[in-house]
């Protein structure tokens, strides 16, 4: 052995003084090991128990173990070795071993410890025929009175037990069946606490949980169950799923499952169809991720859409059909499954997952940074990704500043304002995006308790010098008392085309500060002791020809100066 390890030392080019320094080390390696060997040897079996109790004593029950089991390499059928060797293995948690060490001591005598603790380990896993049948040997050995009060005792306990475990397990069955699915769970979880390795009592709570949606509670029995049945398929990928899929978990602790499944079965048409899908998935949403924590919102959407004509590509698409499986006993079959994975009672899945739902988040936000909420939801439904968001989370931030910019669009302000003032909270007040759009709503709603200039004369917000003109004189012509109109009416004409037709007043007025609003500090500088029915400048000559007229015998003139 040392040869062959000096071989491979020098194959690699090591320096000559190097490869000694390593052959010292090898060799003192080796000599301590042929020391403990031969020390080993050398002890009696005696000496190797009781060292083995000191190492139990002091908690090192893995080292214990080792030396019981040198000690019964010499004499295997010392059943109070096996005893303590099944006692260490019980601690260890190593239970299905356990079992058999107790076994064993039993097989070689009516040894009553070994009974009642091999019991209380058919306990424990749910066993209810064997841990009777072993406590009614043990009754049978009473008469003999071999037993001490406290054994005696012990196995009061452990009847008593498996009396109120049976119980609570029938009731669980009883309400599992009747749909009573709060009764189930109390039930089932009175009977874990007796017998909490039992698979079965584990599935009746994992099932009662996962049908209302309680994902979070149902987890804890489901990875008790993977471990309980490391080769069940369906259990391996029913945990990775619920992870996965449902509470959004971390991938590499999600996988866990269906990696233990892998390594027992390398085969397995469905850990591998699911181990599959969930990497593909995983790497399309850190690739996603990405782009978004550096603006590239376009490629995000790409990743999370697909193409327009071709969505089934798109992380979403391929996230919601993976759901569907899930549910579906039939596509469960083509893959080697013959249970589903999520029971048929829950319905509606796609609501229950917390990873598509931070897709559809991702998906709105982008739209929202790109400002294409209001193309997007006037689309089909399919695309009305913040709608969906919605449906499922009628809190989201970047599905309440979506359903906002549409009622910015519509100029409800206030209801736009209340919308965008939740969305900021829940980011912390940390985004510019929805930032903006709250100043942008609290400046519309400031404007539109002033005077609207652009609706007095008829015209849009956008309006050009030479278009306001025009709108201004038909405006008038309109509004001219020979006409039908009123003194009030031309004033209010003159008024909004005053501040209008200045660019400077109309800033002020488009940013929320009327000029003829005394509170804002500002006053009319056209309107200064003069009549209210003047006409602007621009004007006069056109009215002082147009209004020089007769009507119902009253002469009308209006002064321009």
């Amino acid at each position: 052995m040392l040869i062959r390890q000096l071989e491979q030392v020098r194959l690699r080019g090591f320096s000559r003084s190097l490869i000694i320094l390593i052959i010292i080390q090898l060799f003192n390696r080796q000599t301590i090991s042929s020391s403990s060997d031969s020390s080993s040897q050398t002890r009696t079996t005696s000496q190797l128990i009781s060292q083995a109790n000191s190492l139990l004593a002091s908690g090192q029950a893995s080292k214990a173990l080792e030396l019981y089991d040198q000690a019964l390499e010499r004499d295997p059928d010392d059943y109070l070795t096996i005893y303590k060797k099944a006692t260490t293995q019980m601690s260890l948690g190593h239970l299905k071993h356990a079992s058999q060490s107790f076994q064993r001591v039993l097989d070689l005598k009516d040894f009553h410890r070994a009974r009642i603790q091999l019991s209380k380990i058919n306990l424990s896993q749910g066993d209810y025929q064997a841990t009777r049948s072993t406590l009614s040997r043990s009754d049978q050995q009473d008469g003999s009175s071999s037993s001490s009060k406290g054994e005696k005792d012990e196995i009061e306990k452990i009847y008593e037990d498996l009396e109120k475990v049976e119980n609570h397990h029938r009731q669980a069955v009883k309400h599992q069946k009747a749909k009573r699915w709060d009764r189930c769970v109390d039930e089932s979880s009175q009977a874990i606490k007796i017998s909490p390795m039992s698979l079965e009592l584990r599935r009746i709570r994992a099932n009662c949980n996962l049908v209302q949606a309680h994902l979070q509670e149902s987890v804890g029995d489901l990875s008790r169950i993977a471990q309980l049945s490391p080769n069940s398929a369906t259990d391996s990928i029913r945990l990775s799923t619920v992870s996965y899929m449902y509470l959004s978990d971390p991938l590499e602790k999600a996988l866990q499952p269906i990696k233990q499944c892998l390594h027992s079965d390398p085969e397995s048409k469905p850990c591998k169809k699911f181990f599959r899908s969930f990497k593909g998935l995983d790497k399309d949403l850190k690739k996603m991720k990405n782009f978004m924590d550096s603006n590239g919102f376009r490629s995000s959407l790409k990743i999370l859409r697909g193409t327009k004509g071709n969505r089934q590509e798109g992380l979403i698409h391929r996230t919601e059909e993976l759901i569907k499986l899930s549910g579906s006993i039939d596509g469960l079959k083509a893959i080697g499954i013959d249970e589903l994975i999520i029971p048929s009672e829950l319905k509606d899945l796609e609501s229950h997952s917390i990873l598509l739902k931070n897709l559809y988040s991702s998906t709105c936000r982008s739209l929202v940074e790109l400002e294409e909420t209001v193309t997007s939801s006037s689309s089909s439904s399919e695309d009305d990704y913040c709608g969906r968001l919605l449906g499922l989370d009628g809190e989201d931030p970047w599905g309440l500043t979506a359903k906002a910019d549409k009622l910015l669009k519509s100029e409800d302000w206030e209801d736009a304002l209340r919308l965008l003032r939740d969305a900021n909270e829940r980011t912390g007040e940390e985004s510019k995006t929805i930032l903006e759009r709250l100043k942008r709503a609290q400046k519309g709603l400031k404007l539109s308790k002033q005077k609207d200039y652009y609706k007095v004369l008829g015209v849009p917000r956008n309006v050009d010098e030479r278009a306001l003109k025009k709108a201004y004189r038909k405006a008038t012509l309109k509004a001219h008392p020979d006409k039908g109109g009123s003194q009030a009416k031309m004033t209010a004409l003159n008024e909004a085309y005053e501040v209008l037709s200045n660019p400077e007043l109309r800033a002020r007025y488009d940013n929320g500060d009327d000029p003829n609003d005394p509170q804002s500090g500002g006053s009319n500088p056209f309107f200064q002791g003069g009549s209210g029915g003047n006409f602007h400048p621009i004007f006069q000559q056109f009215f002082q020809q147009a209004s020089s007229g007769q009507s119902g015998g009253q002469t009308y003139s209006f002064k321009f100066g």
